[in-house]
């Protein structure tokens, strides 16, 4: 994360995202998989969608908001 806020979901997940991987739908697909795999429940997954898909240009801090994430 880009600063010191712990995230929402489990502080010990990192999702890495590209710079490449600039889609919304993407970055979205690739943080609830993370999730999924990670073992959040169905409602944790669906708050982070519905956050998710409101955010606009604000996707990468709700991202940011819900786990850890590594930009390469």
């Amino acid at each position: 994360m880009a600063d010191s806020q712990t995230a929402l979901y489990d502080v010990t997940l990192t999702v890495t995202l590209t710079g490449a991987d600039g889609n919304a739908h993407f970055l979205m697909g690739r943080v609830q998989a993370a999730l999924r795999r990670a073992g959040a429940s169905d409602d944790a997954i669906r708050d982070f969608v519905r956050e998710a898909s409101v955010a606009g240009d604000s996707l990468l801090h709700v991202i940011e908001r819900w786990v850890n994430v590594e930009y390469v």
